[in-house]
């Protein structure tokens, strides 16, 4: 069926011939008039269908643009003017063909982040890395297009870019393409990098836990679970932490658009002191024994305590690295050992014994 406009104008001329035909029949004109009426409708019907099949070609030729299918009839790949990449940090233009660049910006080597594609799921997808005898250029706009020089290593809907494996002097280039066509979308990444070091002291015998970040000057703040009870941004020491995993985040203080670097997550440990003892017995009158004491599970420095029955302290050190330690020339009778660390004190003053063992790892 011809389009709207094509039958309108048909209609029209057929009315004008019709016209023509009865008015040259009263007055018995000559019919040559006819053929050139004839002409001048198959004219106007022809480029009327053509101009409309021309639009439509180039809406269909869009249409398959947007999609991200190639519509060339060579194997070079057609310019993709805009990228299927999502989450990007930047997007840019580049002027030899139009195409947009995504670009990511790395903070540290715990930035990891997660690429998806816009459309997705595909029914294939092929992620490809830029390397052999091409660098990549992370300064410049447009991308690397040689083909010699990428290495696939994905084909998963969604790409995971490790921050730990991206050079911090170089960067990086990447480029992905969808269900085998030749159009590849392209970004690059960049990473800057910091010392990122820190201490953590754990959940020890009910004591709260405690981070503190290091090697970084005060022009740095930081930040906890996005504030987490600390406030939005402080100093580098958090303490009075219960048990769990932890992300920490430093930046410049200060200064616009700062760089936010994530550390790899600092997990607090609940540990409680556990003590084993082990004896051997005096075998004669005037012999002694001796009684070896292990602390488990809890960081040293170690006070040890040598109790009798009735909880009098008859032998203790101060506090030593040794792990395990030995009570030597111990004599008859029964004994209860006590283990003091940092945090494993107990509370005397509310009626709260550090931690103690009265039995062997017999049971006796």
């Amino acid at each position: 069926m011809l389009p709207k406009s094509p039958r309108n104008i048909l209609y029209a001329l057929l009315l004008v011939l019709l016209s023509v035909v009865f008015t040259s029949a009263i007055a018995n004109t000559d019919y040559k008039v006819l053929d050139e009426i004839t002409a001048a409708i198959k004219k106007t019907i022809s480029k009327e269908v053509t101009d409309t099949d021309l639009k439509n070609s180039e809406k269909f030729i869009d249409a398959n643009k947007s999609l991200g299918h190639n519509t060339a009839t060579t194997t070079e790949a057609m310019p993709m003017f805009m990228t299927i990449i999502q989450g990007a940090d930047e997007e840019v233009g580049c002027p030899n063909d139009g195409s947009t660049v995504a670009r990511f910006n790395l903070c540290g080597d715990s930035d990891d982040r997660t690429i998806s594609l816009a459309g997705a799921p595909f029914g294939s997808v092929s992620w490809e890395i830029l390397g052999g005898s091409c660098s990549p250029d992370i300064n410049e706009d447009c991308p690397e297009t040689t083909n010699s020089c990428y290495t696939q290593v994905s084909t998963a809907q969604n790409y995971t870019l490790d921050a730990s494996t991206i050079p911090s002097t170089t960067g990086a280039e990447f480029r992905v393409r969808v269900n085998g066509s030749g159009a590849y979308y392209y970004f690059k990444v960049k990473k800057s990098t910091i010392t990122q070091t820190y201490v953590k002291q754990d959940f020890i015998c009910g004591v709260p836990g405690r981070i503190q970040v290091t090697n970084l000057s005060s022009a740095y703040e930081f930040s906890i679970d996005n504030g987490g009870g600390f406030g939005p941004w402080q100093g580098p020491i958090f303490d009075n932490l219960t048990p769990g995993t932890y992300n920490v985040l430093a930046r410049l203080q200060n200064t616009p658009d700062a760089c936010e670097y994530p550390y790899e997550p600092i997990v607090i440990d609940q540990l409680d002191i556990d003590i084993d003892v082990t004896f051997t017995d005096a075998q004669c009158s005037g012999d002694t024994g001796t009684i070896t004491v292990t602390a488990n599970n809890v960081p040293g420095p170690y006070k040890y305590t040598l109790l009798d029955s009735s909880g009098v302290a008859q032998e203790f050190t101060a506090f030593i690295p040794d792990n395990p330690y030995t009570f030597s020339a111990v004599g008859f009778g029964t004994y209860i050992v006590q283990v003091e660390t940092q945090q494993c004190t107990g509370d005397p003053l509310n009626g709260i014994d550090p931690p103690r063992q009265s039995l062997d790892t017999g049971g006796n």
